[in-house]
């Protein structure tokens, strides 16, 4: 019970975010802690996010209200799509497939005919599908039956996406650590290994019309990778963002120059010009985000650790370039060892209250400090691990992620 307390503490920490950041990205109140995988909406209003353990969440009001759904399984579910607003399919652990024709109110199992995890699904229409993970698998009657059609040594996929009812592409890894991209001509018949030099894995792959599509991918310890291609596949181009450091799990496109991808540490960054150059915004969160999805240019929800459910309203604001303008908050250095610098530049003047807090809620350090625009603190009685540094004044709180090695 304790443990579940200190979970919901740490979220409630990371919504107590600057006041003029809350009308960018909200925290939405998705009543569970689970760690969740995949968000889906199927308009502006109605939604779903799949997530471990089983977990299905539905909204019908644009995510104020959160309904678990019953699901005939208990395996951990990782990929949700509607390829039409009756027709969803969902994809997990265990080879399991789940589907619904009544746009979400029921859930019929099916199996893939594989005890596999499945890590992503997508239709080309209500019968065509695809689940990649352990497999790489294709249907034509609807989820019925599913056939594997083998890849080579060593190449797992973990995202499948089709341009039309023939072109596809496969994001993964090979022998989990290089990056791989697959692609098919013939509707998923034979798969053909495409040029990419990236040593880390690819997680998601998304096209933006005709032949410009990107694929991101990365882990925690420092790889990262974005993507673009503009003759569909033929040449990969590595986007280079400038600032690096966390790896990215999603990219979505709601228009053929806007998209977005999000990623660990709580990253988000926006295009504006079809995946050429990216923005970062401010989330106002450290949790792992691992599927962002919109319903239209403006309307936007992203899910990830923790039961975290993040919406914007107004396509994610404006980038933290333009804020850091106004406000500045640094810590240095990060990763850290014995002792860090925190660069605090608030509007308004006066005492700040400095905590570091675990990820499971439990504080192991409060300093107050006045009127200080560079604080040093010492770190050598807290222990290697992943914290929260939370600096709050009169009238402002910032939230930032701190590493301790």
């Amino acid at each position: 019970m304790k443990n579940v307390y200190q979970s919901i503490l740490v979220l409630v920490l990371l919504s107590l975010v600057h006041y003029s950041h809350a009308q960018d990205w909200q925290f939405l109140n998705s009543g569970t802690t689970s760690q969740l995988h995949s968000v889906f909406f199927k308009n502006a209003d109605t939604g779903f996010v799949v997530g471990m353990n089983g977990t299905l969440l539905k909204t019908v009001d644009g995510g104020l209200n959160w309904t678990p759904q019953p699901v005939p399984t208990a395996a951990s579910l990782y990929s949700i799509a509607f390829p039409d607003p009756s027709t969803g399919y969902i994809a997990g652990d265990s080879g399991i497939i789940l589907k619904t024709t009544n746009g979400g109110i029921s859930w019929i199992k099916k199996y893939a005919g594989f005890v596999t995890y499945l890590s992503s699904v997508y239709f080309v229409n209500s019968t065509t599908g695809y689940a990649v993970g352990g497999k790489n698998l294709k249907t034509t009657d609807g989820g019925i039956t599913w056939n594997n059609t083998p890849l080579g040594n060593g190449q797992y996929p973990e995202s499948v996406y089709f341009t039309d009812s023939l072109t596809g592409y496969i994001a993964g890894s090979f022998h989990g650590e290089l990056g791989l991209i697959l692609t098919t001509t013939d509707g998923g018949i034979t798969w053909n290994s495409q040029s990419v030099n990236v040593n880390c894995p690819l997680h998601s792959a998304y096209f933006t019309g005709g032949d410009t599509g990107i694929i991101v991918g990365g882990y925690y310890i420092g790889c990262w990778a974005i993507l673009r291609t503009i003759n569909g596949g033929s040449d990969w181009n590595e986007i280079t963002t400038g600032n690096g450091g966390d790896g990215y799990s999603s990219v979505y496109f709601p228009g053929r120059n806007k998209g977005y991808i999000v990623g660990e540490s709580g990253v988000i960054k926006r295009s504006s010009d079809g995946g050429s150059t990216w923005q970062n915004l401010y989330s106002g969160t450290a949790m792992t985000l691992y599927s962002v999805h919109f319903p239209d240019s403006l309307t936007g929800y992203a899910a990830g650790d923790s039961g975290t459910i993040l919406k914007t309203i107004n396509g994610g604001g404006v980038g933290i370039s333009e804020r850091l303008k106004k406000n500045n908050v640094e810590i240095y250095p990060n990763p850290a060892t014995d002792k860090i610098n925190i660069s605090v530049h608030w509007i308004s003047p006066g005492e700040i209250l400095l905590s570091i807090i675990k990820i499971t809620g439990e504080q192991v350090m409060q300093q107050r400090f006045m009127n200080q625009p560079l604080i040093m603190m010492n770190l050598r009685n807290i222990t290697k691990g992943i914290y929260l540094v939370k600096i709050q004044s009169q009238s402002e709180i910032e939230v930032k992620k701190l590493v301790i090695q």
